[in-house]
């Protein structure tokens, strides 16, 4: 019996050592596709995300340990998804990350809506520049021609 309370404390203690990777990044891709980013550690065998679902845990995923990002799919639209994630050695597992929301963020078409913004607001611009431009030369020449008609009497 006493070489089981060795054990437990053993994994205990391995447990308590292990280090929780650091959620750096997690939100939507689309409505059925998330995505996660952790911090890489060196020691891990393995992650295991733990994927709620309204606040309800869902599943677990297991992840090569040499990975440090994956794709979550596929999940249901309209619900409020969150992870957590631990780092296993051997049957050992670490305490899990504090809970990361898959919130919505700018998506690849949301980016190009974003740039094709960006694109026309600078083409409105350069041509208000041309058109002021032309507006000053314009008055320049004006200017400059009653000088001439003015010299000219």
């Amino acid at each position: 019996e006493d070489s089981d309370d060795e054990l437990q404390t053993d994994i205990k203690i391995l447990h308590e050592n292990l280090n929780v990777p650091l959620i750096l990044e997690s939100y939507l891709l689309n409505p059925t596709t998330g995505f996660v980013k952790w911090t890489p550690l060196k020691t891990p065998d393995t992650y295991l995300l733990l994927i709620l679902a309204n606040n309800t845990p869902l599943t677990n995923l297991t992840v090569d340990g040499q990975a440090s990002q994956v794709k979550l799919t596929p999940l249901s639209p309209d619900t409020a998804y969150s992870v957590q994630i631990a780092s296993l050695l051997g049957e050992n597992v670490s305490q899990f990350s504090p809970p990361a929301q898959l919130d919505t963020m700018d998506t690849p078409m949301d980016m190009d809506n974003a740039i094709r913004t960006m694109s026309i607001i600078i083409v409105v611009m350069i041509t208000l520049s041309i058109i002021f431009l032309a507006a000053c030369i314009f008055h320049m020449i004006k200017k400059w021609n009653k000088a001439e008609d003015i010299e000219s009497q």
